[in-house]
């Protein structure tokens, strides 16, 4: 199972962000696709959908957790969207990370879009001048509180429950926040 990283529009192709796994047969016939390669699937079933437009969001995600992540972006800046968005990025190492330009476009289209990546455990051989930890610390560090807002989040589950205890000692109700783990 793989989660769409686009928006929904009829007619449109689907974009998929795949971590290739040794062995994983899912994975390794996804990575094996040339364009124009025909693929039958059925979905979606996941519960991540945008809910509620009129507040600041906060998005978190880890690993291919960006892939859902990235659709719901989509959909919030493709109308005029008139609160703050924060997106909050974790990966391992620089060479973890991906779409990095994709998102400082973002930002630089939309000044209420803030993309803010961490590394958790950067080699210090790598160049890097931005957040460091895991991702959950760093909302942390950017939010005392997170009243009045929604969450997304998606991930592995210690990302999904070290960024849960975050938001709720921040004051963020269950009823406020969306999830996908995997």
């Amino acid at each position: 199972m793989y989660s769409a990283a686009t928006r929904h529009r009829p007619g449109e192709p689907l974009e998929f962000h795949v971590k290739r796994v040794p062995g994983g047969l899912g994975s390794n016939y996804m990575c094996s696709l040339r364009p124009g390669d025909r693929v039958v699937g059925s979905g979606p079933y996941g519960k991540m959908q945008m809910r509620d437009r009129s507040k600041n969001l906060l998005f978190v995600a880890g690993g291919s957790g960006m892939a859902p992540i990235k659709g719901l972006l989509e959909e919030l800046f493709a109308v005029s969207y008139d609160y703050e968005a924060w997106f909050f990025y974790g990966a391992r190492s620089v060479r973890d990370l991906y779409l990095v330009e994709y998102w400082r476009e973002m930002e630089r289209k939309h000044g209420n879009f803030h993309f803010i990546p961490s590394l958790s455990d950067r080699d210090p051989a790598e160049p890097w001048n931005g957040e460091e930890g895991y991702i959950a610390d760093v909302a942390a560090r950017h939010f005392e509180r997170f009243d009045g807002m929604d969450a997304y989040l998606c991930g592995p589950p210690i990302l999904i429950q070290t960024t849960l205890k975050v938001l709720y000692q921040g004051g963020l109700r269950s009823s406020n926040i969306f999830y996908d783990e995997f």
